[in-house]
């Protein structure tokens, strides 16, 4: 995200950011994700990675599910690659993990927050599915304090290994 990107626009009582960037940002991470299917034996992995995590972390909740469907695509066509470089997307999944709407927000943006840790969670499981994933000390300590440690997250984690099963 570029900070000088962002327009501030007053509307009556309120002011409402814009990101310009937006749109172009998701067509890059799009790009990304297509990579994996067209080309990914040409794709330098530790960097490859190190952007999904940037993804990770950026604001737009569009960007933010295409990077967890992008972490999902990962752990099944270059599982080695994502275990090596786990210490890149403990912190932005652990933020998104623990997100919460504010008190004043509308049922909408509730909602959003809602699938976004559900997305977040789909991405982790897959994550989990790798092969010795759980060898890694620090993705280990992730999943005891920020999925199990937490009633809440792991109610939905639970409920998100309960739909993989059934498929």
């Amino acid at each position: 995200m570029k900070p000088e990107l962002i327009k501030e626009v007053i509307l009556g009582p309120f002011k409402h950011k814009i990101d310009t960037g937006l749109e172009v940002r998701q067509a890059a991470f799009e790009a990304l994700y297509t990579f994996l299917e067209t080309c990914i034996t040409k794709i330098e992995m530790t960097e490859y990675i190190s952007h999904v995590a940037t993804g990770l972390s950026d604001e737009s909740y569009d960007v933010q599910l295409l990077n967890h469907l992008i972490l999902v695509r990962l752990s099944k066509k270059a599982p080695t690659s994502l275990v090596g470089s786990l210490e890149l997307l403990i912190e932005p999944l652990k933020v998104c993990v623990g997100s919460k709407a504010k008190d004043e927000t509308v049922q909408q943006q509730v909602e959003h927050n809602n699938e976004l840790i559900r997305s977040c969670l789909r991405a982790i499981y897959s994550i989990n599915q790798i092969p010795d994933v759980e060898a890694d000390q620090k993705w280990s300590q992730f999943m005891k304090t920020s999925i199990t440690g937490s009633e809440v997250v792991s109610k939905l984690y639970q409920e998100v290994v309960a739909a993989a099963s059934e498929r």
